[in-house]
């Protein structure tokens, strides 16, 4: 997984996308958490709290 890409989406606010190892795929903002295992995606519904080990791939929704 790229921390610096996850680092620089917060700081940016720019929109990702995250397909899990189960094959799930969601988009939206990330935002500050505070436990380091985990990221906190906001979708514009509501705030998913993902495990960073179960991410597959994270890229920006608009490369």
């Amino acid at each position: 997984m790229d921390m610096k890409l996850i680092e620089e989406a917060i700081t940016k606010q720019e929109p990702v996308k995250i397909q899990l190892v189960n094959g799930d795929i969601y988009a939206g903002w990330l935002v500050y958490g505070f436990n380091y295992n985990y990221i906190n995606l906001d979708t514009g519904f509501s705030t998913l709290t993902i495990a960073k080990e179960s991410i597959k791939i994270i890229s920006y929704v608009f490369d």
